[in-house]
């Protein structure tokens, strides 16, 4: 495995009771990759549902300079704060209520490039987003792109579909990168089975 393509996985959350299935799908990455979790928890539930899921790459924990939850951005507050100052060469976004599909991080691997934006699909109950290729609000969300590690990078925002403005802006600012449409689902919202 070259160096140059390692993963960061960037997770905000409230320490909900379902961390843990999110964990477990992250089993499958790599020695060289790396979890950071961002949370409000100064407690230690967090910290448990992280070393209990004996995670086979780095795991960082960093605790929130302002809280999360609905009334603060649903994560994009930390995620914007965090974006800049992470690990590994490439970031994938994700929410502690999901998942990723098994070898979600192997096809991930095969289209990752510096000059490339690949948006994979992720299933939420019987809907498929992308399913058209459009970057904007609601036709895609923050857990659709692979990014090449090269911040500094443009805020989330605070309001619902800050992700998808995030993305616009983020192309918008790197018009050398190629967005590169993989119709292929990585990554499952919830209950879905």
């Amino acid at each position: 495995m070259s160096e140059n393509k390692s993963l960061c996985v960037l997770i905000a959350t409230v320490g909900r009771p379902t961390l843990p299935r999110m964990l477990e799908s992250l089993r499958q990455l790599n020695p060289n990759d790396h979890v950071v979790i961002t949370t409000d928890d100064r407690h230690g539930p967090v910290a448990s549902m992280v070393a209990n899921a004996n995670l086979h790459c780095w795991t960082h924990i960093r605790v929130n300079p302002t809280p999360l939850g609905k009334k603060h951005g649903v994560g994009n507050v930390a995620r914007s704060f965090h974006q800049n100052n992470l690990p590994g060469n490439y970031i994938l976004h994700a929410d502690d209520d999901d998942r990723y599909v098994d070898g979600a991080f192997d096809l991930v691997r095969e289209h990752i490039d510096p000059n490339v934006l690949p948006m994979f699909q992720y299933q939420f109950h019987d809907r498929i987003i992308w399913n058209q290729k459009i970057i904007w609000p609601c036709y895609v969300g923050g857990v659709n792109p692979v990014i090449p590690n090269q911040p500094p990078f443009p805020d989330w925002g605070e309001a619902r579909g800050g992700d998808g403005l995030f993305i616009r802006s983020l192309v918008e600012q790197r018009p050398h990168w190629e967005v590169k449409w993989i119709p292929e689902v990585i990554y499952k919202c919830r209950d879905t089975p």
